[in-house]
């Protein structure tokens, strides 16, 4: 009698040991904050790849290891820039800025450029000096198409030897060798607004 009473009392210990554990992780899952994930933006997971000896464009499904689709470009020596969507061809020698719909692997809208115009690209802005005038524009990839310097005031005129660089937050520095001076204008500046700071 007294052996199964020490027996019951082991299994009543070791049930209420469980329950407890039990309880207590329950509890610590309930409470506990967890880790702290990243809100990630994914895409197709495809690369906009060239191919200069074919003046061509493509886009490469890098997971299936397949090109599923490709355009020829009017010159075999052009830029391809690429910002998530966003993708562009821009032919400095003929000032040809070109958008490619992404959708259909097709040309879009092109903007007419002088020819050696220099250009930057980040996060859906786009920097461009010209290479006549030498002035400082902003503008977003939609508004490539038609786009013209012609008739257009520039947010600040730089000088020759001018620079631009968009960073990945979508600020545009302009350098200014002639002015000695850092421009930085806000995408929707109008001309003569830019913000200017003169190095010593």
């Amino acid at each position: 009698m007294l052996k199964l009473l020490k027996g019951n009392a082991r299994a009543a210990v070791s049930a209420a040991v469980l329950l407890a554990l039990g309880a207590g992780i329950a509890t610590m899952a309930v409470l506990y904050p967890g880790y702290t994930t990243a809100d990630v933006k994914l895409n197709d997971g495809g690369v906009w790849v060239t191919r200069s000896v074919d003046a061509m464009v493509g886009h490469l499904n890098y997971p299936s290891r397949t090109l599923d689709g490709a355009v020829h470009t009017r010159s075999s020596d052009f830029t391809l820039l690429q910002d998530g969507n966003d993708v562009l061809t821009y032919d400095q020698a003929v000032g040809s800025l070109t958008q490619v719909d992404p959708a259909t692997v097709d040309f879009g809208g092109a903007g007419n450029l002088t020819a050696g115009s220099r250009l930057a690209f980040h996060s859906g802005v786009i920097g461009l000096i010209d290479a006549s005038t030498n002035g400082l524009y902003v503008l977003k990839p939609a508004a490539v198409s038609g786009f013209s310097v012609v008739g257009r005031d520039p947010i600040q005129e730089l000088g020759p030897g001018s620079a631009v660089a968009v960073t990945v937050t979508g600020t545009v520095f302009a350098v200014s060798l002639e002015k000695n001076a850092l421009v930085s204008p806000n995408p929707t500046s109008t001309p003569g607004t830019a913000s200017t700071s003169r190095r010593p």
